[in-house]
């Protein structure tokens, strides 16, 4: 869905403020997951963020569920 949506242009800002290096660095985290899920919960009107964490999951596990068995 956001494979086509360029993120370049405010990603200075989203980074603003984010250890990238050293100690207190954030391990593994991308700020541009959290802005395409608050994203996703806009498009798909969800009103709490528990339930687009249990939608999140839903999908990522039918992702790697095998197509045929």
């Amino acid at each position: 869905m956001f494979e086509n949506l360029d993120l370049t242009p405010i990603h200075p800002i989203l980074w603003t403020d984010l250890h990238t290096e050293g100690p207190g660095r954030t391990v593994e985290y991308n700020p541009e997951w959290d802005l395409k899920a608050l994203m996703l919960r806009q498009l798909l009107q969800i009103p709490y963020v528990k339930d687009l964490a249990r939608a999140v999951r839903v999908w990522w596990l039918c992702l790697r569920q095998p197509i045929f068995t």
